[in-house]
């Protein structure tokens, strides 16, 4: 990866955007498209990461990114800050987030990768916002009715994302409260474990995680969490076909 600075990135995002779209046609042109990387479709078991919300900085390099492309943004922008690429100190708070949760699901850090590496695991993955407006800042909360209208638009992906993924990790409990909060017929839970749930109307599975912002300099929650998700994790990949 080269170092690129923000009008780079930007023209990048919209190019990757434009092939998102071609890749969903039917998918309603309301909502945020979602980051799809580059070896989801090979990848052997197949994770969309579901993030909370983002924000735009009016000094940042995204400030006239179409709004529909801020999930791929961010995520684009993740990966660069991730691999110690881009030097932009007031994205430091947004970039933390995907090294944490590459440290949840792989349960490695940064220094067990080869160079660049860390960042590349985004490539196998699908990330999407549930919030389906940026935020004005980090400092502010979406409002229960942005949760649930994300939810909503979550359905419509969740049904035409192929092919579709093999678990859902919601990254952040403020979700959970608005998810059983919907109707019962369009959910369960499963197994013991009261984080992980089933949403029927696309039989997608979900497990939640806390916010990698409840966790500063906790390595050992990190690892309790990579755990749990491991464990399930092999429990449906037991499950698929061979």
């Amino acid at each position: 990866m080269e170092r690129m600075d923000g009008e780079k990135i930007k023209a990048l995002v919209g190019r990757m955007g434009a092939t998102v779209e071609a890749r969903l046609p039917n998918y309603d042109r309301r909502f945020m498209l979602p980051w799809i990387g580059g070896k989801y479709d090979a990848s052997s078991f197949k994770l969309l990461i579901l993030g909370e919300s983002t924000f735009h900085d009016p000094k940042s390099p995204f400030q006239n990114i179409d709004p529909r492309h801020a999930c791929i943004g961010t995520c684009e922008l993740g990966r660069w800050h991730a691999a110690g690429l881009l030097n932009a100190p007031k994205w430091r708070r947004t970039g933390n987030f995907f090294p944490s949760v590459v440290t949840y699901i792989t349960g490695k850090g940064r220094l067990d990768f080869p160079p660049n590496e860390f960042a590349e695991v985004w490539e196998e993955w699908v990330f999407w916002d549930l919030v389906q407006e940026p935020l004005q800042s980090s400092m502010h909360r979406p409002t229960k009715a942005q949760f649930q209208y994300g939810w909503y638009a979550f359905g419509a992906l969740i049904r035409l994302l192929e092919p579709a993924p093999d678990l859902v990790v919601v990254v952040g409990y403020s979700m959970r409260s608005e998810f059983i909060r919907l109707p019962k017929i369009q959910w369960r839970q499963l197994g013991q474990d009261g984080d992980y749930f089933e949403y029927l109307p696309a039989t997608a599975r979900l497990i939640f995680l806390p916010h990698p912002a409840w966790l500063p300099r906790v390595k050992r929650k990190a690892v309790d969490e990579h755990k749990r998700l491991l464990e399930i994790t092999n429990r449906l990949r037991r499950q698929l076909p061979t």
